[in-house]
């Protein structure tokens, strides 16, 4: 460095310094020694005393009242027609309602997670039989099948 740098860079780092001195002493609020400062103490105010909460009285509750004991009924007897005819119906004709995508032509179970997304002017629904609406170009849906 030359001579003169070596000066300018002195002072600079002298100035600097200074600077910041002033700053440490300014930021740190009055001390001992200045008496020109006031400061200002607040003196301790006594916290108010609460009183205490009186307790809350429970309402009186009224007598529990003895159940009605049930009656025993008679134990259903076995209907043999209407097991007969239950076994006797053939899957597809049994009524049940499907939903139909009538854009993507899917087939659904009313309670599958795809139905939510489909469009209103898109949904349908039918109690035709699967077979009927796979002749009819639909096609069961992944989810719910």
């Amino acid at each position: 460095m030359t001579l003169i740098n070596l000066r300018s860079f002195r002072k600079t780092i002298f100035f600097t310094l200074i600077f910041i001195a002033f700053l440490f002493t300014s930021c740190s609020g009055p001390s001992e020694n200045n008496t020109d400062a006031t400061v200002v103490t607040e003196s301790p105010t006594a916290a108010p005393t609460l009183k205490p909460t009186e307790a809350p009285v429970p309402a009186p509750t009224a007598e529990p009242t003895a159940a009605p004991t049930p009656e025993p009924t008679a134990a259903p007897t076995p209907d043999t027609t209407t097991e007969s005819t239950i076994e006797s119906t053939p899957e597809s004709t049994v009524d049940i309602t499907y939903v139909l995508n009538t854009s993507s032509h899917k087939i659904h179970h009313p309670n599958c997670n795809s139905v939510a997304k489909i469009k209103p002017e898109n949904y349908a629904t039918t109690d035709k039989s699967i077979e009927e609406l796979l002749e009819e170009g639909y096609t069961k849906c992944g989810n719910c099948w």
